[in-house]
């Protein structure tokens, strides 16, 4: 199998969804988000 091609487009679209759910995420659990997520996705 091939190495999936993603968009430019795409990529910013997601780097943008994952932003807004871990501020969410942030907003309602504080203290637990670090629970929830790995530290990279926090960084």
């Amino acid at each position: 199998m091939g190495k999936p091609n993603f968009s430019d487009e795409f990529k910013r679209d997601a780097v943008v969804q994952i932003t807004e759910r871990v501020h969410s995420l942030r907003v309602e659990a504080p203290g637990r988000a670090g629970d929830l997520l790995p530290a990279v996705a926090l960084s």
